[in-house]
């Protein structure tokens, strides 16, 4: 009787154990730096399955980059830029596997700041401005934990349109 009492106790707490990690299945993760694409130069992300324990389905994402460049213009002029870069976007994958279609909208919020001597004439400015993107691209990601590779064509739009745009992104997939 004791035998059976004890692994009815443990059947029980197995079970509920059992069940009590499917509604806690974590969310996947992704952490990557990303070059040109939605951070227009050089920028780091972090993205987000909506869905518990999926590879696939709707995603967000978020992001910091930007650059500082300075140099000399053909002329012999002074020229110094400043660019900060936050994209923000969604984005869904098809593919349950390693291998996946992503397609994925958002805006980059810009603030650039420049500094230039042009002929003999001072030109400072600095200020806000958004881009609109479009992500559609390959995604590479482990089924686990893992190197994550992403290529995307990455057209923007905002005061204009470019369809040559296209970015590259490495990083670590977790759940």
């Amino acid at each position: 009787m004791k035998k059976k009492a004890l692994f009815f106790c443990l059947a029980t707490l197995s079970a509920g154990f059992l069940f009590a990690q499917d509604s806690q299945e974590p969310f996947r993760k992704a952490i990557y730096v990303e070059g040109l694409g939605s951070g227009i130069l050089l920028s780091s992300h972090y993205d987000m399955r909506l869905q518990r324990g999926r590879q696939d389905g709707l995603g967000v994402r978020a992001g910091v980059g930007g650059g500082n460049f300075s140099g000399t213009t053909t002329d012999g002029d002074d020229v110094a830029f400043g660019l900060l870069t936050l994209p923000v976007g969604m984005n869904y994958v098809v593919g349950k596997r390693r291998s996946g279609f992503e397609a994925g909208i958002g805006a980059t919020f810009l603030y650039a700041n420049v500094d230039a001597v042009l002929d003999d004439n001072i030109v400072e400015g600095s200020g806000w401005g958004v881009l609109g993107v479009i992500n559609i691209g390959y995604r590479l990601q482990p089924l686990r934990n893992g190197f994550l590779l992403r290529f995307n064509w990455s057209p923007v739009f905002g005061q204009g349109y470019s369809s040559a745009w296209f970015g590259l992104s490495m990083g670590f997939s977790f759940r």
